[in-house]
């Protein structure tokens, strides 16, 4: 059913999360500079993708039942790709040697942080993160908020990372979280990179299937209630 993937969508999402990585790593205010950068980097391609930039997000539209699978499985192969020639083009930009366990964009967790918070603080920043994407980009109830979409989930991004990044580094992105990983060879340590992979897959769908059941489901055409 390759006739469910749009190939102009699939580049913007490959192009879109490319910069979001490149940027991303190298933004002297990390937490506002990257909310403000995917605010822009939607804008630029929600027309195109609808602006995923990360599979935690794309995750949650596929487990909705808001994409096809084959889409959002080529979504989600491209923001990966694109994370990796991010970090490789942000250690271009800065002459940082690859694999020495440290980077521009690398995450760890900081001082006495355990898995268990990073854990947690990653899955509660991406579940507010694709909260925000469901409420003002899913649900047909938005109306004139939907303007304003990209740039909400940006300050999103922003409102949570600026609060977990003394602890996690504030990924929210397992595009993110892999590119500098598999370019650096930072993360690895006691395998903490699937702990990272795992709050932030986990929260998007969470977050997705709480807002969506919740709130948007009895705003679609069609539904039908059983109460």
């Amino acid at each position: 059913a390759m006739d469910d993937v749009r190939p102009k969508a699939v580049l913007a999402e490959f192009i879109g999360t490319t910069l979001f990585a490149t940027f991303g790593a190298l933004e002297p205010s990390g937490a506002l500079g990257n909310g403000v950068l995917l605010a822009v980097l939607i804008y630029l391609t929600a027309a195109v993708s609808g602006g995923h930039l990360n599979p935690a997000v794309t995750l949650g539209f596929l487990v909705t039942g808001n994409q096809t699978v084959p889409e959002g499985i080529a979504y989600i192969v491209v923001q990966f790709a694109g994370g990796i020639v991010g970090a490789l083009l942000s250690a271009g930009l800065t002459n940082t040697s690859l694999w020495l366990a440290t980077g521009p964009g690398c995450f760890h967790p900081t001082g006495s942080t355990t898995f268990v918070q990073v854990f947690c603080w990653e899955f509660m920043m991406t579940f507010l993160l694709v909260a925000v994407v469901f409420m003002l980009a899913v649900n047909p109830k938005a109306g004139h908020f939907v303007s304003a979409a990209p740039a909400v989930i940006g300050l999103a991004l922003f409102a949570g990372a600026d609060c977990g990044a003394k602890y996690t580094m504030g990924s929210v992105n397992p595009a993110r979280t892999l590119g500098p990983a598999v370019v650096f060879g930072c993360t690895w340590q006691n395998l903490g990179v699937f702990v990272y992979l795992a709050g932030e897959f986990l929260g998007g769908v969470c977050g997705a299937l709480t807002v969506y059941w919740a709130f948007i489901r009895e705003n679609l055409p069609g539904y039908q209630s059983v109460a």
